[in-house]
């Protein structure tokens, strides 16, 4: 009996000697910098053991023998040597010393072809022939696809602690306290809000056809489907053969560009074998790490040199403001032999107002997958009929049963915590006032039920025609009404002793495929600026903060009346009309309007106001804009092809009381261009009216006399300087994004953005029109171009932005600002 318990002691001792682990994890970081070092190879002395740090630098290496050392190389800097203690040891830091690149020979296999080339120079023919054959690799290489995409978007309050939970002003949400997780690094978080979407996409190359079907989508917590198009903006799938990625409104180099060898370094890192076939691994690396770019590495198939797998990350020290971590990645399913499609990707952010990496951040994961993949297939062409992007009518109607049964991936476990937290949550009181408290801070309107009052910001102003203004301003809301919204306001100056005000009546048309429909009806009374639409003055006039904000007074505004009905109605997705029509009464304004009319006789009269009866056609084209949705307006969001906006006017002389009889038109052009050192905003106006009529109906350029930047006038004319009939206009802005302050030293710590811009302006006027009433003192018809040039600093503190503008023109008229500096709050990411 003894012998036998000696043989089994001594077996379950070798056993567990035999299966016991040495095992070593850490960090490996730029001895000079501290940045970490990613896919950097470590070997363990004795044995063929090994592994390679991941995009954060991270390592760890297990054997089940003794391991003496660790031999960490990476090219371009020293092989380093760490000399173990015999066992375990965790969080060690290893520190590598950059030097010149070290080049060894490789045999690389290009076009069946064998070269015997430096190790970078292949990894750089590698990257060449993958921009050779992107057209190649793209799904509209096909003659046909198909498949389902599902994408779940989950935000989480990351690195959550636990005094919060004791907290007595967080106790009526308590109940989201069951559902804290942990992540496998023991950081707690607290998950908050899940969007789901489902579509369907079909393509046929010949005839080229395609079509998109939003089955369903949601959001916890947000009623208003169309405001997630904020999330679709900046998390719309990455391809990686573009030249320039957009994500978050920054403008991404692909490792993959044309001219990625000016913004990479590429090594050939390791070959991976899957499933018995061979892959290149490409990894890059960008040649700045302040620069606007990606790190990370890619599996790349040595047949078609497409994509089969890639995983990146923004570099820590990149020039993004709120952003801890932004890591991405994408796997990509051969769907025929040498045919490869984006089969799924993953993406997570950390945002963090206070940019401390280890502070409590706003964790946001993207989980995409596609399902029902299926290429070159015969499609009837009923799939195609009408128009591209087809919205399901019960797109944010679907049931939790309708979901279970058409997801491509299932919910996990925290996923599914999120929606029962949130049906409990939003009936609590908490959430009901947090909600509130969001609404003002968007709208700048009070709810009170049914109605609301606002905006808050314009409750009291001041002005040299009026002087003090208190106002008080009242719409309805969904809750009076879905489809029907009352809107008016009351206003009294107390210099003038007059009231202003503002009645309208907007109604929601039936909409089809979720397509713009609406008619308004308003009527106002009130101080305007010449020559400015509602987008121009909504917060020019009546704002108490811009009116601490000019140089001097406000004195040039005249009064306007008018009655207004309005009828919008997109056609298709990017393409709206608008018509306008109505009559409107420009009123003279003693001492700042006198309107003074030259009769052909020779002599002159006042006359109190002129009136006006006009109907104006807008058609905008926007293809590939995007829009942000409330219940009954939309605002314009992002766009990468050009929006072309044309204006037709025409006003009836006699026609309800009109005065004059003239045809206007103007053309808007729009572009925002990207590129590797930036973005640049480009605009192209020309306009010309026929027709006789007075100053107060010509074109009457934009002007800036605030502190306050406002990027739709021009910063140093005067307000009613110019008048003309028929002008053109170039603006040009150009955002450098950091390119210039990342490459100096020291600066490009602090995260600096530069900027520079120039505006132009020409115009003419026929002697008819001047002629027709007494121009005001100040203002002139414009005989040579107008410029004005501008260089800017944004990002100053992560929130400012500094211009300094300087007029080139007209300088010696009197009045006029030669220099300026303008300033503005423009937190961007």
């Amino acid at each position: 009996m003894k012998q036998k318990l000696f043989a089994l002691f001594g077996l379950i001792f070798c056993l567990t000697f035999a299966f016991s682990q040495t095992k070593f994890s850490g960090k490996v970081t730029d001895k000079e910098t501290g940045e970490t070092l990613p896919f950097v190879t470590i070997q363990t002395q004795p044995g063929a053991g090994g592994a390679t740090t991941d995009l954060a630098g991270n390592f760890t290496v297990s054997s089940t023998t003794a391991i003496k050392a660790l031999v960490f190389n990476f090219i371009g800097y020293e092989t380093f040597t760490y000399k173990t203690q015999g066992y375990n040891e965790n969080n060690l830091n290893i520190q590598l010393k950059p030097t010149g690149i070290q080049i060894e020979e490789t045999v690389v296999k290009v076009k069946r072809k064998k070269m015997k080339i430096p190790k970078d120079t292949a990894a750089v023919s590698l990257q060449q022939l993958i921009v050779d054959n992107k057209d190649n690799n793209r799904p509209k290489s096909f003659s046909s696809y198909h498949f389902k995409e599902h994408t779940k978007i989950e935000f989480d309050y990351y690195n959550f602690k636990d005094k919060l939970t004791q907290l007595k002003i967080l106790k009526p949400l308590s109940v989201a306290f069951d559902y804290i997780d942990t992540t496998e690094n023991e950081v707690k978080y607290l998950p908050m809000l899940l969007q789901e979407k489902l579509s369907e996409h079909y393509y046929n190359q010949n005839p080229q056809k395609e079509k998109i079907k939003d089955l369903g989508q949601y959001m916890t917590g947000v009623q208003n489907v169309s405001a997630m198009v904020i999330l679709d903006d900046i998390f719309e799938n990455f391809d990686l053969y573009d030249n320039i990625i957009i994500a978050g409104g920054k403008s991404f180099t692909s490792p993959f560009s044309t001219t990625g060898l000016l913004t990479y370094r590429y090594y050939l890192t390791d070959t991976i074998t899957e499933n018995g076939k061979d892959y290149y691994q490409l990894s890059f690396y960008p040649k700045s790490q302040e620069s606007i770019s990606f790190l990370g590495y890619s599996l790349i198939d040595p047949k078609t040199y497409a994509i089969k797998y890639i995983e990146f990350k923004v570099p820590e020290k990149a020039n993004l403001n709120f952003v801890s971590e932004f890591v991405v990645s994408q796997s990509f399913e051969e769907v025929e032999p040498s045919k490869w499609m984006l089969k799924a990707e993953f993406i997570q952010i950390a945002l963090n107002p206070i940019s401390r990496k280890k502070g409590r951040q706003i964790m946001v994961r993207k989980n995409m997958e596609r399902g029902e993949i299926e290429v070159n297939k015969n499609y009837p062409d009923s799939i195609f009929e009408g128009e591209k992007q087809e919205v399901a009518d019960s797109l944010k109607n679907r049931t939790r049963d309708w979901w279970t049964e058409n997801r491509v991936q299932a919910l996990n476990e925290t996923e599914a915590g999120i929606l029962t937290m949130s049906d409990s949550i939003e009936r609590t009181g908490m959430y009901k006032t947090l909600k509130w408290f969001g609404h003002l801070g968007s709208t700048a309107f009070l709810k009170a039920g049914p109605v609301e009052f606002g905006r808050f910001y314009q409750f009291v102003s001041w002005n040299n025609v009026e002087g003090v203004r208190p106002k008080l301003g009242l719409r309805t809301n969904e809750d009076f009404h879905e489809n029907l919204q009352l809107w008016g306001y009351l206003a009294y100056g107390i210099k003038d002793k007059q009231f202003k005000s503002f009645a309208n009546v907007r109604v929601m048309l039936p909409r089809e495929n979720r397509k713009w429909h609406v008619l308004e009806l308003n009527y106002k009374k009130d101080f305007t600026f010449l020559g400015q639409d509602y987008e121009d003055q909504q917060f020019a006039h009546d704002n108490i903060f811009l009116a601490l904000l000019r140089r001097g007074p406000l004195e040039k505004i005249i009064m306007m009346e008018n009655f207004t009905l309005t009828y919008e109605r997109e056609w298709v997705k990017g393409y709206t009309t608008q018509i306008k029509l109505g009559p409107k009464a420009f009123y003279a304004v003693p001492g700042v309007f006198d309107f003074e009319k030259n009769n052909a006789d020779g002599t002159t009269e006042f006359v109190e106001k002129i009136n006006v009866a006009e109907i104006s056609i807008n058609q905008h084209f926007g293809f590939g804009q995007t829009f942000y949705e409330n219940k009954y307006y939309r605002f314009p969001g992002f766009s990468k092809k050009p929006v072309i906006d044309l204006d037709y006017t025409v006003a009836l002389k006699n026609i309800l009381g009109s005065d004059y009889n003239y045809h206007k038109l103007e053309l808007k052009y729009y572009h925002r261009l990207s590129s590797k050192i930036g973005y640049t905003h480009l605009n192209a106006n020309a306009g010309k009216i026929f027709g006789k009529l007075p100053y107060t109906l010509m074109f009457i350029p934009m002007a800036n006399q605030s502190f306050y930047f406002n990027g739709r006038a021009y910063q140093l004319m005067n307000e009613f300087e110019f008048v003309a009939d028929e002008y053109a206009s170039l603006w040009i802005e150009h955002h450098f994004d950091g390119a210039i302050f990342n490459k100096i030293p020291g600066i490009n710590k602090l995260k600096l953005r530069s900027l520079i811009s120039a505006k132009g302006l020409i115009g003419n006027a026929k002697k008819a029109n001047i002629n027709e009433f007494k121009l005001p003192a100040e203002m002139s018809t414009l005989e040579n171009w107008y410029v004005e040039v501008g260089f800017g600093i944004e990002n100053i503190l992560q929130m400012l932005r500094f211009d300094f503008y300087w007029r080139l023109t007209q300088r010696d008229k009197p009045g006029v600002q030669k220099f300026g500096v303008k300033f503005a709050v423009t937190p961007k990411l």
